[in-house]
């Protein structure tokens, strides 16, 4: 799915460095906490209401530099936790994670789950 405007923001926010990184979650983050595959928000509501301080961070997996997964984490103070199991073929070795919410939940939620960015090429040859 294209979202150009979108797209492009994040694309910027990746070439400026301003991802973080994102710890997944082990057994031991876990403490016998069950998780839903495929539901990271409801999964990250049902954590931070177990977890008051910790703090729900809406955002974008970076596949790559112009390929985003919409995502929710977990910020404990110390951290991004990425609590949802995820499919253990994917290859997640260096997560980056892109804040990025629109400014509030309604909008986030209307965005679409995958952004594909693909730059516009313009040529000013008269042809």
């Amino acid at each position: 799915m294209k979202h150009e405007p979108l797209g492009e923001r994040l694309h910027s926010l990746v070439l400026e460095d301003n991802c973080r990184q994102v710890v997944l979650a082990t057994e031991h983050d876990l403490e016998g906490f069950e998780p839903e595959c495929d539901d990271c928000h409801g999964n990250a509501k049902k954590w931070v209401d177990l977890h008051p301080r910790h703090k729900i961070v809406r955002g974008f997996l970076v596949v790559n530099d112009c390929i985003f997964n919409k995502h929710s984490v977990i910020d404990t103070g110390s951290m991004l936790l990425d609590i949802t199991p995820h499919n253990p073929n994917e290859s997640r070795n260096l997560l980056r994670f892109v804040e990025f919410d629109g400014g509030n939940r309604a909008l986030f939620e209307a965005m679409p789950n995958v952004i594909i960015w693909q730059p516009s090429f313009r040529s000013d040859k008269n042809l």
